[in-house]
């Protein structure tokens, strides 16, 4: 499977991810090899070891989240899963 990575998340990849100054460094973190194998896989989002959550979808990583986000997203998520079923 070819891992296609948005140029959305290569953006927030540069604002969230401490160090990544450039392009080519956002495309390096967002294709190694542990991503490309939890996407085989048929994650829906991977952990850095920095905290931010990478967002994926049909084999894209979307988005990056900022460790604070992360914290929304999953009480959202939470908080929809509960409310599903009324």
């Amino acid at each position: 499977m070819t891992l296609h990575v948005t140029v959305h998340a290569i953006e927030r990849a540069m604002q969230r991810i401490p160090g990544v100054t450039s392009e080519a460094k956002a495309r390096a973190i967002l294709s190694t090899d542990a991503i490309h194998k939890a996407v085989e896989f048929g994650a829906i989002a991977v952990t850095l070891g920095t905290g931010q959550r990478l967002v994926i979808n049909d084999g894209s990583i979307i988005t990056v989240l900022s460790k604070e986000r992360r914290r929304i997203h999953a009480h959202r998520r939470r908080y929809c899963n509960y409310h599903e079923g009324e």
